[in-house]
């Protein structure tokens, strides 16, 4: 039946749009979908590296250096460095946390401290204590402020700027 062959009591029908398949999925599966996995109950300390990707829903206490993706689940809690392709949070993280690629933080995540990525998503809920820095080059070095050019020096001696007006 097309728009002009609705009958005049019949109320016109609204559609719901389904939600797209780009949208975040916020149940991350840590266990399921990565090849390195620290289960909840389980304490670790020390250094990760390599090319495999890494879930945690235990916890985890050290530095991390991986070329691919980090999973940190809800009951998952991460304390130190963190450089990896992508970072997926839904736990907790205490350090700086340095993505090549994407962050994405779910509405359970908690992250106290800096993040430097290219891709950004934070989702309503989250807790976040730190900076953030967005660019292609993700060195975490620290940016110090340029140095005063010669008009923008202070004054020699105790000149008070306000009691010149």
């Amino acid at each position: 039946m097309g728009f002009f062959d609705k009958k005049p009591d019949e109320e016109p029908r609204t559609e719901i749009a389904s939600t797209p398949k780009n949208a975040m999925d916020t149940s991350i599966r840590p266990r399921r979908d990565c090849e390195c996995y620290i289960a909840d109950g389980v304490t670790v300390e020390g250094k990760i590296t390599g090319s495999a990707s890494v879930g945690i829903d235990g916890e985890f206490d050290g530095q991390l250096d991986i070329s691919s993706t980090l999973m940190i689940g809800e009951s998952g809690t991460f304390t130190g460095e963190i450089k990896a392709k992508d970072v997926v949070i839904s736990g907790t993280v205490k350090g700086n946390i340095s993505a090549d690629n994407l962050l994405e933080v779910h509405p359970t995540g908690n992250i106290r401290g800096d993040i430097f990525a290219h891709r950004l998503v934070i989702s309503d809920g989250v807790i976040f204590e730190g900076n953030i820095t967005m660019s292609r080059n993700h060195s975490p070095e620290p940016v110090s402020a340029p140095e005063p050019t010669p008009d923008e020096e202070e004054p020699d001696g105790d000149l008070d700027p306000i009691s010149n007006y």
